[in-house]
């Protein structure tokens, strides 16, 4: 064989052969970024719908900012001029809702239409295109979830402007020189707002407790109107009193929670403006960068990826707790702990642990945070073997938050909160200032089992009292078959009757102090812990006395003078007059004291002087024991 011929033949078959393969491969290399013109069309497609998107983001991100910036500045205004007194033009802010409700739709509806022309093109067979119309799929679609939710939002502002019209149009000038035709006016301008308000269907999910809670708030003013409306008709000074100081207590609250509502509100833009600067912004750059490279010139390109499809959730966690808690008073809270959350880029599925430990059973719930706010008002059930509460004391406060995927604990704290006794009660603070008062309330115990001895008694001392002739706790009914001038007649000796008792069973006055003023704690014991310690400051024989009172279907006032506590009893049903009774006149002999020491008649023209008297230092107050239920304040039952 030819060595040098077998050589060269070799030689051309390789070099045949060389050139066959690179011809067979430089192809493929330029089919990797030399796209077919179907593919081409696709990707110039997708370019120019997020190019087209910017025009959106910058729209949306402009809107955004000016629309937290007017929150802002409403939420400040507002409050001021509600805690003044003043009135503060609404318009201007709601014009500004309603003109972004339509933007927003505008923008939501340009967002629907580009991805709805994507979605009509044919799906590429390329593995690199496929995955950017998947990514402009997913681009499309976080983008229209945060315009979605805003749009969702505002809807429900403008639907909440819309309810409150009602209130809004009346008309306080036309009923000039009425008083009666006002409250009218006002109690049904009230009414259809609130039936308004509760027919909203766009409140958004995370909102919606707190909406609730509110709503129920503005009843409570109608009630406050009713109360007015019988005071001035029957020349009811002390409802008049009692319906002026619950006005300024829920004007309070309803503010507080129309707070909430405007925090909760700028929060989900708060959130989605984020989003709009991370996740929406990096998918946006990220297809405009790999669209333009797939078009250019023919050159090697690498497999293509986007940060979205590597990203884990991002979650943030806030809330509010106390610092203190007040025991008798936890059933009137509507939560101890407020939370709000979000999962960002991948749905979380958590569980929500909360206990205040030796007070409270563990509260748990599981729930799944995603990018739109989710909002809890968290409130453990108390322990059903009640711990002991006789003195203050410091408790733990524990929070946290697991990861039921991983396990992983995204919050755990503890927080040391001071758990003060059962007894403590405050009389003044920076909230409520004197309004706190009405939750005196919680220490009313008609159905104990001390004030159930009490009643029992005094029907022993009302039947010595009338010769037998009253042999029961009537209430108001005429047992003593008297003339209507003088049926307050039964009311006067069962009260004669309850205050004999208290002394019979040996409760006498102590003359420890009561004190009104600033973040003061008073230590006020329950009624029956007052019979079963045998003493009890003016307070606390107030109190007594009107759980005793209110056990008999009669209806109680306290009131609160500087210094002092008393207790006031409509002298006959829906009479609008009342006795006056001071409980610390013990100890007490129906037959043998002087009866005016302990119970007197004042006319409406002395209990105006009397609370006139009262409040000139500004400490008077009149707590309406009817309001109890309506006001939603209750005790533990300790």
């Amino acid at each position: 064989m030819n060595v040098r011929k077998s050589s060269f033949l070799i030689l051309l078959i390789l070099l045949l052969c060389t050139g066959s393969l690179a011809g067979c491969f430089l192809p493929q290399i330029l089919n990797r970024n030399s796209l077919p013109a179907e593919d081409k069309k696709i990707v110039d497609q997708i370019l120019s719908a997020v190019s087209e998107s910017e025009a959106i983001f910058s729209d949306l991100s402009e809107l955004i900012r000016h629309q937290v910036q007017e929150s802002a500045m409403y939420k400040q205004g507002y409050e001021k001029a509600t805690k003044e007194g003043t009135l503060y033009d609404l318009d201007p802010y709601e014009q500004l809702l309603r003109d972004n409700n339509v933007k927003t739709a505008a923008l939501l509806n340009q967002c629907n239409s580009a991805a709805q022309r994507l979605e009509r093109m044919n799906v590429s067979g390329n593995d690199n295109v496929r995955m950017v119309q998947d990514a402009v799929r997913e681009y499309f679609s976080i983008f229209a979830d945060g315009l979605g939710e805003l749009d969702s939002l505002l809807q429900f502002a403008v639907d909440q402007a819309d309810a409150n019209q009602a209130l809004v149009d009346f008309d306080a000038g036309k009923y000039m020189g009425d008083p009666f035709a006002f409250m009218q006016g006002l109690y049904d301008a009230l009414a259809a707002s609130i039936s308004a308000l509760g027919e909203i269907t766009t409140c958004p999910v995370y909102m919606k407790e707190t909406f609730d809670i509110y709503r129920q708030k503005l009843t409570i003013y109608g009630k406050m109107l009713e109360s007015m409306y019988s005071g001035q008709a029957r020349g009811d000074v002390l409802r008049i009193y009692s319906a002026n100081q619950i006005f300024t207590r829920q004007q309070i609250i309803v503010l507080g929670y129309e707070m909430a509502l405007l925090d909760l509100f700028s929060l989900q833009y708060q959130k989605v403006n984020e989003r709009l600067n991370d996740s929406i912004f990096t998918l946006k750059n990220e297809l405009l960068s790999t669209c333009r490279t797939l078009l250019s010139e023919p050159k090697e390109v690498g497999n293509i990826s986007f940060a979205y499809l590597n990203q884990g959730p991002k979650v943030e966690l806030e809330y509010e707790a106390p610092d203190t808690i007040y025991p008798n008073l936890y059933p009137s809270l509507d939560s101890v702990v407020n939370m709000t959350g979000t999962s960002r880029y991948v749905d979380s599925e958590v569980l929500i642990e909360v206990e205040i430990v030796g007070f409270t059973q563990p509260y748990q719930r599981k729930t799944t945070l995603t990018e739109q706010v989710t909002r809890l008002l968290i409130k453990p059930v108390i322990l059903a073997d009640m711990p002991d509460l006789f003195k203050s004391k410091d408790a733990t406060l524990k929070i946290s938050v697991t990861d039921q995927g991983t396990g992983k604990k995204l919050l755990q704290e503890s927080k040391t909160i001071k758990l003060m006794s059962v007894f403590d009660f405050i009389l003044w603070d920076d909230q409520f200032g004197a309004t706190t008062d009405d939750n005196i309330l919680a220490w009313l115990t008609p159905e104990s089992e001390g004030v159930l001895k009490l009643r029992r008694k005094a029907v022993d001392e009302i039947a010595e009292i009338t010769e037998g002739q009253m042999l029961t706790l009537a209430g108001y009914q005429n047992v003593l078959g008297l003339d209507q001038d003088d049926l307050p007649v039964n009311t006067y000796v069962q009260l004669l009757g309850l205050q004999s008792a208290i002394s019979e069973m040996g409760v006498r006055y102590n003359w420890g102090a009561f004190s009104l003023g600033s973040n003061l704690n008073q230590r006020v014991l329950l009624p029956d812990y007052v019979l079963e310690s045998g003493s009890g400051i003016c307070i606390e024989t107030t109190i007594l006395l009107a759980s005793a009172i209110q056990s008999t279907h009669m209806h109680p006032m306290i009131i609160f003078t500087p210094g002092h506590a008393q207790v006031a009893v409509e002298t006959w049903k829906d009479s609008g007059q009342y006795f006056l009774l001071e409980t610390t006149v013990l100890p007490f002999d129906w037959d043998s004291n002087d009866r005016s020491a302990f119970i007197q008649y004042l006319s409406a023209e002395e209990w105006a002087a009397y609370m006139q008297n009262a409040t000139d230092g500004g400490l008077g107050y009149v707590v309406d024991c009817d309001l109890v239920n309506i006001l939603g304040i209750q005790g533990i039952g300790y």
